[in-house]
């Protein structure tokens, strides 16, 4: 009595799909399955003539001569679905289990009955060597030609390529397996198995409040693209360090809680972005620096850069918002923008412009170009080459312009001189009128 039995394991997208091929009677003559293991919807056909192109076994079994073909599909779809991925991440590790459904046909009909079936692994298509032990799993009931096996081969998914062999057999015969070609190459849900709890490409749902993405040792983490470093997350007991941008990114050794978001490389991938103080922040842009990289993290903390070029942030807690080679030295130091800006007392500031200083504590350019606001809490708000050097002096604008008195102020105008206390100049000038005899000298000493 010579019997045909037809074999499909078609799981794609989570369903079960009924594929029927020609009848299989007798020797093995045409089989029909969707491509290789997780190809897609690749229409295969091969021509195969009895056992010798399967490399089957004859092998009498009691009065029964067996012909068994196998065509697997799996999908990653279906695996993820049957493994419960949507509780990937639970609590409870996934382990390195997985279920395998098929679908048996005997003579071209719906199998009923007991099978015995063998699965192995491989590390080739056809010879090389088997990767872990082989599976026998006996007296597997099959029902409307539907079978369902949870296959478990360890350790074996260690990253390389692997195939799976299968053999198998009438339930109540105790003869060799028949084994079936070609082997079925296992790509990507296997291979979830080779990283417990893995995130899927499109999110992960039902997320446990103790679940995460991550390191659990004191290394740190690196997010590449295009094999190049993205993003760095650097582990510390008080505070981690994050890293963005350019791979030449730093934050110096012992530092924590330093943020740089990105940026640095800029031209010829020589400026990198720099903290050096606990607490820095730089934004992005390139060759910026915040600390002031002496031998103390403390004594800059909380140095901020928020973007721009080659800007420096070396006062405790000072910040440069943007523009190009300003500096914020002071304590409490702001620099809005501009270039070449310098805040070095302790609680200055300049909103922009050129080549502006602050040296009193709590003074401020608005902006304008070579004005310098040296005395504490003297103010000059724009112009050009403007001095207020007194306690409280103002000049509101104008060129050339010097409040050196205790609360002098001078409006505006050029080369006007408040050099007493509380002198008010309210514009014109300039000082020398000899060289300009239509105009007033203004001079307050």
């Amino acid at each position: 009595m010579t019997k045909g039995f037809r074999t499909f394991l078609i799981i794609w997208a989570g369903q079960l799909v009924s594929f029927t091929g020609s009848g299989l009677t007798g020797d093995v003559t045409d089989i029909h399955f969707l491509g290789t293991a997780l190809s897609g919807n690749r229409s295969t056909h091969l021509n195969n003539n009895g056992a010798a192109s399967f490399g089957q076994r004859r092998q009498t079994m009691k009065t029964t001569h067996v012909r068994i073909a196998l065509a697997i599909v799996i999908s990653i779809a279906s695996l993820i679905t049957l493994l419960g991925a949507s509780h990937a991440l639970a609590q409870d590790p996934i382990g390195t289990a997985f279920t395998y459904q098929g679908q048996l046909k005997e003579g071209g009909a719906l199998a009923n009955g007991t099978y015995d079936f063998q699965f192995a692994l491989y590390d080739a298509a056809t010879g090389g060597s088997q990767a872990g032990s082989a599976l026998a799993l006996d007296n597997m009931n099959v029902s409307d030609g539907l079978f369902t096996v949870e296959l478990d081969f360890g350790d074996a998914f260690d990253g390389n390529e692997r195939w799976l062999e299968i053999g198998v057999r009438r339930g109540d015969e105790t003869g060799a397996y028949t084994t079936l070609a070609p082997r079925q190459k296992l790509t990507a849900a296997p291979y979830a198995l080779y990283v417990p709890g893995f995130w899927k490409l499109g999110g992960n749902s039902g997320i446990g409040p103790g679940d995460y993405l991550g390191t659990s040792d004191n290394r740190s983490l690196e997010l590449r693209v295009d094999g190049q470093r993205a993003l760095l997350l650097m582990p510390d007991a008080a505070s981690p360090n994050l890293v963005g941008g350019y791979s030449g990114n730093e934050v110096t050794d012992g530092v924590y809680g330093a943020v740089i978001g990105g940026g640095g490389g800029g031209e010829n991938f020589r400026h990198p972005n720099r903290i050096t103080d606990h607490y820095g922040v730089i934004g992005g842009g390139h060759g910026n620096t915040a600390g002031n990289d002496d031998s103390d993290p403390e004594n800059a903390e909380g140095a901020t850069v928020s973007g721009g070029y080659y800007n420096d942030a070396t006062g405790h807690a000072s910040t440069v918002s943007g523009g190009t080679e300003n500096e914020a030295t002071g304590s409490i130091a702001v620099v809005g923008g501009g270039s070449g800006n310098v805040a070095r007392g302790n609680g200055s500031a300049i909103g922009g412009g050129g080549m502006n200083v602050t040296g009193g504590e709590s003074a401020t350019v608005g902006g304008g170009y070579f004005n310098i606001a040296g005395g504490d809490s003297a103010t000059v708000g724009g112009g050009y080459v403007n001095f207020a050097d007194g306690q409280y002096a103002t000049i509101a604008g104008g060129e050339g312009n010097r409040a050196e008195g205790k609360l002098a102020t001078i409006g505006g105008g050029k080369g006007n001189r408040a050099n007493a206390a509380y002198a008010t100049i309210a514009g014109g000038g300039p000082m020398d009128p000899s060289g300009h005899p239509n105009t007033t000298h203004n001079a307050v000493y």
